[in-house]
């Protein structure tokens, strides 16, 4: 799969796992089960505005280009009706459907008869053919499971599952099963996150430009809190204050216009000029340059090469 078409959803997945991966040569587990409700829930805060099942499509996406590896971890029983995954087992009788089931010795009786020990302690004759019962003339089989309700023996019972969130009942056969798998970057999508890191290139431009950058600021806003910039950007006759992402969307640029109106030009260290605010990306969406132009702020489009 060619790399022409890599959006900024895939770049913001990968950079996501990138950061929720201690050692790059192991995989991490992206979701667990909450014991308490029996939803599945991901083990990390997600991208912002993505849904467990977008997600999971867009790591399909970046395993397919070769920039990220799985490995099958767990496969998870779902409700049909209200998807929840905490059930209570129940063995039933094939025969009746009851639950009082055993699992008993059986023993064969010489007219063919599977007589289970239940049976033996309650009769003298043979059930299939009347015959008074010896002990000594039986021959064990093996264990087997016998329904104390009808009689019926069987090799295995079914397996039905209880939801304890709806309280459906039904074969665990039939119940929705999914894959969950995890994740690890392979070195190609690590080299490819360097290569394409949208910071990276815009300090190389800047200072190439004269200015002099630090990444990571602090800000102190009027209303007391502290504000972190990706970048700031000084020369003699102006001062940028950038945030930089690979994809901007409309509530990723608010965030960062709450900066802008919270922090007054004295609170920013070394600054001279003209204060310019930015939100520098790779792509922009249409409607978080509409609201860029409600606050104030610059959009700026990274471009490689």
């Amino acid at each position: 799969m060619s790399l022409a078409d890599f959006t900024g959803e895939e770049y913001l997945v990968l950079s996501w796992l990138q950061s929720i991966v201690e050692n790059p040569k192991n995989f991490v587990r992206i979701v667990d089960i909450d014991i308490r409700t029996g939803e599945v829930m991901v083990l990390h805060d997600p991208p912002p505005v993505m849904s467990l099942g977008r997600l999971f499509e867009t790591l399909d996406k970046l395993e397919r280009r070769g920039l990220v590896k799985s490995d099958f971890e767990r496969k998870l029983a779902k409700c049909v009706k209200c998807s929840k995954t905490i059930f209570q087992p129940h063995l039933t009788c094939p025969e009746c459907g009851g639950e009082d089931v055993d699992k008993v010795a059986v023993f064969l009786h010489s007219c063919g008869a599977n007589l289970s020990e239940h049976i033996l302690s309650e009769t003298k004759n043979c059930p299939k053919c009347g015959d008074l019962l010896n002990l000594n003339e039986l021959t064990e089989s093996r264990a087997r499971f016998a329904c104390n309700r009808c009689g019926a023996i069987f090799d295995k019972p079914e397996l039905r599952a209880e939801c304890l969130s709806c309280g459906d009942v039904r074969n665990v056969v039939d119940l929705v099963f999914e894959d969950y798998r995890k994740y690890m970057i392979t070195d190609g999508g690590l080299l490819f996150l360097e290569a394409r890191n949208p910071l990276r290139v815009l300090v190389k431009k800047l200072l190439e430009a004269g200015y002099r950058v630090s990444e990571k600021v602090e800000l102190r806003g009027i209303s007391g809190t502290t504000h972190q910039v990706d970048l700031l950007a000084i020369s003699l006759n102006e001062t940028r204050v950038y945030d930089v992402r690979y994809y901007v969307d409309a509530e990723t640029l608010l965030r960062f216009a709450v900066k802008r109106l919270d922090v007054e030009k004295t609170q920013i260290p070394g600054a001279l000029g003209k204060v310019r605010w930015i939100m520098a990306s790779v792509e922009v969406a249409e409607a978080a340059v509409k609201t860029a132009e409600t606050f104030g702020i610059e959009v700026e489009v990274v471009r490689y090469g």
